[in-house]
């Protein structure tokens, strides 16, 4: 489940809040790798080298991207366009609409 209220640390980058759901196997390096692919895979781009105090739409799809690389089979999203702007929330359906498309959601 993806809350309302994000759950990710603020001193921590986006790379190691991604680490504390994860098994945190394998280098660094490869860690990164992962996330960034995951990323790219989804559209949901991150740098996993950034402070998570970035912007709510950047926090939230680091959110997305934990439960997805914790392959869930439901994801729910507790409001998420709440307190996103016009494009961010056009950004976040075309997501949802990626994962419809490869038949992770209906």
């Amino acid at each position: 489940m993806v809350f309302q209220d994000l759950r990710l640390i603020p001193a921590f980058t986006v790379l190691e809040n991604i680490d504390l759901a994860l098994d945190s196997a394998g280098s660094r390096k490869e860690r990164r790798a992962k996330l960034l692919e995951a990323g790219e895979r989804w559209g949901l781009p991150v740098d996993p080298d950034r402070c998570a105090t970035s912007s709510l739409a950047e926090r939230q799809r680091v959110e997305i991207l934990r439960v997805l690389l914790l392959d869930a089979k439901v994801v729910i999203l507790d409001e998420p366009t709440s307190a996103l702007a016009p494009q961010e929330v056009d950004a976040l359906l075309a997501v949802v609409d990626q994962l419809r498309a490869t038949g992770s959601a209906s």
